[in-house]
C-alpha cells in the first residue's frame, strides 16, 4: 500500500469496521498496512493510532483510545478525521467541554476532505457534547445545524433517529 489513498480507505474501513463492532477484522487490515509501510510517517504517526483507537472505542476502553490519539496529536489541525475521533472518546469520558472543542475544528471544515461525512456529524457531535456540558442553547444550535445538512437524508438512518430524540429531550 505505497499510495496514500490506500491508507486513507484502510482507515475508513478499520473505523467502519470497528465501530459496527467487528475489531477483529480492522486489527488485521492494520497489521498488514503497518507491514507493508514500517517507514512511512503519516501511516505510523497518526492512521494506525487512530485506526487502533476506534477498536479500542468500540471495545469499551476509551481511556486506552485517547492515549492512542495524544500519540497522534500533532496531526490533528491537517487531518480532521483524528480530532473528530478524539471528540467521540471524550463524550464516552463524558468530558463535554473537551469533546466540543475537537468538534468545533471538524463541523463544516471540508479542505482536506470535503467528500467525508464528519464533517456534518461532528455537528451532531457538538449537540451531544455540549448537552453533556450543561449548555443547552448551543446544543440545540447544533442539532439543528446537523438537521440543515442532512435534510436530504433518508429519515430512516438510525443516527439520524437518535439525533431527532436526542434533541426532543433537549426543548
Amino acid at each position: 500500500m505505497k499510495d496514500p489513498l490506500d491508507h486513507q480507505a484502510a482507515f475508513m474501513i478499520s473505523a467502519a469496521l470497528a465501530f459496527c463492532g467487528r475489531p477483529g477484522d480492522p486489527e488485521k487490515l492494520w497489521d498488514a498496512v503497518a507491514r507493508r509501510s514500517p517507514t512511512d510517517t503519516l501511516v505510523n504517526g497518526a492512521e494506525l493510532p487512530v485506526g487502533r483507537a476506534a477498536v479500542e472505542l468500540n471495545r469499551g476502553n476509551s481511556a486506552h483510545a485517547l492515549q492512542l490519539l495524544q500519540s497522534a496529536s500533532p496531526y490533528g489541525p491537517v487531518m480532521n478525521w483524528l480530532p473528530y475521533f478524539r471528540g467521540l472518546t471524550l463524550l464516552h469520558e463524558k468530558k463535554g467541554a473537551e469533546a466540543a472543542a475537537d468538534f468545533e475544528s471538524v463541523a463544516g471544515r471540508k479542505g482536506f476532505n470535503p467528500l467525508w461525512p464528519g464533517h456534518e456529524l461532528a455537528y451532531l457531535g457538538l449537540g451531544r457534547a455540549y448537552a453533556l456540558a450543561g449548555d443547552a442553547a448551543r446544543s440545540r444550535k447544533a442539532y439543528e445545524d446537523f438537521f440543515a445538512a442532512w435534510k436530504d437524508g433518508d429519515p430512516e438512518i438510525p443516527v439520524l433517529k437518535e439525533a431527532k430524540a436526542e434533541y426532543a429531550k433537549l426543548k
